[in-house]
């Protein structure tokens, strides 16, 4: 090639950029951002972009509306491409904004991720072919096949590794999940669903496919519901984590509560239970639990969990028990570690150190021990504080003797 060919080759393409620059379009563009000094409501910007961040002339501005709330406003403007368009790193953009409250300073324009939706994006064969629809494998299925959005993976003869991500068949359908089949031939399969009402509650799940139960049998291992309840082996947590089976740890750290408590029925009694009451043994309702009313009641059992504000810290108990009561009729009863127990000084001004026992004076209150051959299987624990005038309360490590 000529000298002379180069040269009229380069104008060519100079005039083909000059010419493109021309006829340039706008292009839209959204900013968000917050305005000091500004009025909210409808206000009336001016967007400016630069070549640099300080000096010079705007490349392109553009008059445009936008609604500011507290500061904050978003725009969409359209915007001259040409203003907009820079190849090499050097080539950077700035923007401002003129508004009632003057111009802004100048801040850099930076690239975003963009994405475009599709149901066949990508496929990958055992012979690492890559294809926007089907290279020599069933590894992308869409549209009305299996109602399959997207599958990344590999298909040899025996086995098949893949992750799919797949959609609803219809509006109808209330699960969407990703399924990573490891070794579909021999091991099953493993899923993670994010589900819809119907038979659960909003969430997601996570089941294993074993091919021993079937195709159409998955298991459910653990699930995440809207509300944020975790659930390991049930599908209905009731609790922020719900666990049916064994847990195992080295270390447990309880830091909602200082006391150990187990639910027992509570009797129909005419006294109703408080947390922070002293609760004892009721003889006619056996199993049952009710506010003692005898000084130096034997029959006392232990304290009602979650007194003064304190909630429980570890409750034991099966489920189903009949004995453990439900609802309004549970009882947590504490056995050991600190609770706040309802006292009076009918026996006495109480001490830290003292040993407590059942009020007379009062149903369901402790006071302390003035009568030592009376205390014998009378005593709930020792004072770790004196009465709380506010409470009506002494805090009570929980021993009973």
């Amino acid at each position: 090639m000529t000298a002379r060919s180069i040269v009229t080759m380069t104008v060519l393409v100079l005039f083909a950029l000059l010419s493109a620059q021309a006829d340039a379009q706008t292009a839209p563009i959204s900013l968000q951002g917050r305005l000091t000094g500004v009025p909210d409501g409808e206000q009336q910007v001016t967007l400016h972009i630069w070549a640099a961040s300080s000096g010079g002339s705007p490349l392109g501005s553009v008059e445009t509306t936008t609604r500011v709330i507290a500061g904050l406003f978003s725009l969409v403007a359209e915007v001259p491409q040409n203003a907009l368009v820079w190849g090499l790193p050097s080539d950077q953009r700035w923007w401002s904004l003129d508004t009632v409250a003057g111009e802004s300073e100048r801040l850099p324009m930076l690239m975003v991720p963009y994405a475009h939706n599709a149901t066949r994006l990508l496929a990958i064969d055992e012979a690492d072919l890559v294809g926007p629809q089907r290279p020599q494998a069933y590894v992308l299925r869409g549209g009305d096949t299996n109602s399959t959005n997207l599958v990344f993976g590999s298909i040899t003869t025996g086995a098949r590794n893949e992750l799919h991500i797949l959609g609803p068949a219809s509006p109808a359908d209330s699960t969407n999940y990703i399924n990573i089949d490891m070794d579909f031939a021999s091991a099953g399969s493993a899923e993670i669903r994010a589900f819809r009402g119907s038979s659960w509650d909003t969430g997601l799940a996570f089941l294993t496919n074993p091919r021993d139960q079937g195709a159409d049998q998955p298991q459910v291992r653990m699930v995440v519901t809207e509300s944020g309840f975790v659930g390991i082996n049930t599908t209905r947590p009731e609790g922020e984590l719900d666990v049916r089976g064994l847990t195992r740890t080295s270390v447990l750290t309880i830091t909602g509560g200082s006391d150990l408590a187990e639910p027992f029925r509570s009797s129909p009694a005419s006294i109703e239970a408080r947390p922070g009451m002293v609760l004892a043994i009721d003889p006619e309702n056996p199993g049952a639990l009710r506010v003692s009313t005898e000084a130096y009641d034997t029959k006392v059992a232990g304290v009602y969990s979650g007194g003064n504000g304190l909630p429980t810290g570890l409750l034991m108990g099966k489920d189903g028990d009949p004995l453990a009561g439900h609802g309004d009729d549970r009882l947590p009863l504490a056995m050991t570690g600190r609770v706040w127990v309802y006292a009076d000084d009918s026996n006495g001004a109480i001490a830290p150190g003292d040993r407590l026992t059942t009020s007379g004076a009062n149903a369901g209150y402790a006071a302390r021990v003035d009568d030592e051959s009376r205390a014998p299987g009378t005593v709930i624990g020792k004072a770790m504080t004196g009465i709380d005038a506010d409470a009506g309360m002494v805090l009570v490590l929980v021993n009973l003797q």
